[in-house]
């Protein structure tokens, strides 16, 4: 970020809009901003319609319609001593009198609760307009009375627009993927359906859209997606603030760290827009009730706590914006934390499935991970075949085991068993051991495994720089087997951030586990599947960019045979 003022990019939701003072210049690579306003081109007709009600018109040009009245006691009305109720109830009475004036009934319309003004001269009243059940965004009615008298009306009701047909959406059929995509961001936040109207050569249609606001690289953004074709209907800048961020003080990898605010993303959230975005912001609906969290569930993830209570927070107010915070303290022992254990289990959840869906989608993320922190067992965690799950802090078999929620490891291993399930099956123990802990290790870079595990020692569970080879050193113990694909996969990531660069290694890491899983249900076949996935022409018999950073990795571990062009 350029700055902390463009932290609430993706944000107004339901807020009045704030422009900035000049044109954004930048749009995303290959958008074009553009916003749709009807502006209907008025004519006035040389007789008016409305002689007789004390009143002439103007017409719109492309349709013919009424779209001006103006005069005095507009057909007929008029308001003695007018107040807000009784000018309201006047405007509405009016529409339900005249369909044939504004083309709609009374059903169709509704009041603009922020659109009513009453004072002793003046007395506004707007009207917003439906059709089917779904507001048109260009069409309103304005009532003007002036000491109680009707003198001015503006009738942009577009009675007379026809739905527009359905051209073709295409195979993409969630709006919101086409309206991030478009922006290349992560999340969205919905605000609903809507009609627009459109001009045609024979008048008006209404376009149904769908209306996201998605956070760009350094902007917010209101997007329309045009549910007949799925094309961009609108793209316009939303230069907003959030009007709140929820986030938790925990550790970033485990309980040796400093506590560090973090966002949690993708969170329900009451009071509030249906879920927080991948930055933890959301949207209030009002100033005055304080949003809320009780227990951490979002799009992706829902942790439950097999003891104790759920995590529960109600947000303060700090400089005009709404902070919800998580302030977990720390304990006496850090390591022996319950109600960290909740919060970093929903931020590490959340980091790994984020990561995957760069690469992959797999119908698992299609409902929230179901996470089950604070059981009442020691030195452990588990993936059960829908969950992954963590115990409390406590001694087991003379050893004494931090509570594995709080070490976010275990959370990457564990729900590497997740993805290697949901992608075939596990049909190999000690594959899937060795790539829960490569997950690990695509996230904290380290080769050990379980950092902290037993505090009194500080000693992790497994250590991948560890040189275990096939078929020396199998024991047939799925864990101690596992080591030997990890330690492969050790060695490789770390001699493609030797060649590559972190950046670029990492990225290529993530693709070959991420993709991978799909390929190698078993230890004898993972380094076929680096490969394929690093060959960049579709012959592999002419090698592929990285072969000799992969042979000599798999090689050591016994998982390849030597390429003499890298020996």
């Amino acid at each position: 970020m350029k700055s902390q003022k463009l932290i609430g990019m993706l944000a107004g939701l339901l807020a009045t809009n704030a422009y900035a003072f000049i044109a954004p210049t930048n749009a995303p690579a290959g958008l074009k901003v553009k916003s749709t306003v009807i502006r209907p081109n008025l004519y006035t007709p040389a007789i008016s319609a409305f002689a007789d009600e004390g009143g002439d018109v103007a017409l719109d040009r492309q349709s013919n319609s009424v779209r001006q009245m103006n005069g005095f006691d507009l057909m007929g009305v008029s308001v003695a001593a007018p107040t807000s109720q009784s000018i309201e109830k006047a405007a509405l009475d009016l529409v339900a009198s005249r369909p044939d004036v504004f083309g709609v009934s009374a059903a169709d319309v509704s009041l603009n609760p922020k659109g009513t003004h009453v004072d002793a001269e003046n007395q506004f009243v707007n009207l917003q307009v439906s059709r089917s059940g779904l507001r048109i965004s260009d069409a309103g009615i304005t009532m003007r009375f002036k000491h109680g008298h009707l003198v001015s009306v503006k009738s942009e009701t577009f009675s007379e627009a026809v739905v527009a047909p359905v051209v073709a959406l295409g195979s993409v059929t969630n709006t919101g993927d086409i309206a991030a995509k478009a922006l290349n961001s992560q999340g969205y936040i919905a605000r609903g359906s809507m009609w627009r109207v459109k001009p045609t050569s024979a008048g008006y249609s209404l376009v149904k859209v769908d209306e996201y606001v998605v956070a760009g690289a350094d902007n917010a953004w209101v997007v329309q997606v045009d549910t007949t074709n799925g094309s961009l209907y609108e793209l316009r800048s939303k230069n907003f603030n959030m009007s709140g961020k929820a986030t938790a003080t925990v550790y970033p990898r485990y309980f040796g760290e400093a506590l560090a605010p973090t966002p949690l993303p993708f969170s329900a959230v009451t009071n509030a827009s249906a879920r927080s975005n991948e930055r933890g912001e959301f949207q209030s609906q009002d100033d005055f009730n304080a949003p809320k969290m009780v227990g951490l569930t979002g799009q992706f993830a829902k942790v439950h706590t097999q003891a104790g209570s759920d995590l529960a927070a109600t947000a303060t107010k700090a400089g005009g914006s709404w902070d919800l915070k998580f302030d977990i303290k720390p304990t006496a022992k850090l390591w022996d934390n319950n109600d960290m254990a909740q919060a970093m289990a929903y931020v590490n959840a959340n980091r790994i499935i984020t990561m995957a869906k760069k690469y992959i989608a797999p119908t698992w993320f299609n409902q929230p991970l179901e996470v089950n922190v604070n059981h009442e067992q020691h030195c452990n965690a588990f993936w059960d075949g829908s969950s992954v799950n963590f115990f409390t802090a406590g001694s087991e078999s003379g050893m004494t085991c931090a509570n594995t929620g709080v070490i976010a490891d275990v959370m990457f291993h564990e729900w590497g068993h997740g993805l290697d399930e949901n992608t075939g099956g596990i049909e190999d123990g000690a594959m899937s051991e060795g790539f829960g802990d490569a997950m690990a290790l695509l996230f904290t870079d380290d080769s050990k495994v379980g950092i902290d595990f037993m505090p009194l020692q500080h000693k992790p569970v497994r250590d991948m720089s560890v040189l275990k080879k096939f078929p020396d050193d199998v024991q047939d113990e799925v864990h101690a087997d596992g080591q030997i694909v990890g330690g492969a996969w050790y060695d490789m990531y770390t001699a493609l951030k030797a060649k590559l660069g972190n950046a670029k290694a990492k990225d290529l890491y993530a693709k070959m586990l991420f993709k991978g899983i799909y390929s190698m249900p078993k230890m004898s076949d993972v380094y076929e599947s680096m490969l394929t996935l690093d060959d960049d022409d579709g012959d592999r018999s002419n090698g592929t960019p990285n072969l000799c950073e992969i042979n000599k990795a798999f090689v050591r571990h016994g998982l390849a045979k030597a390429e003499s062009r890298c020996h």
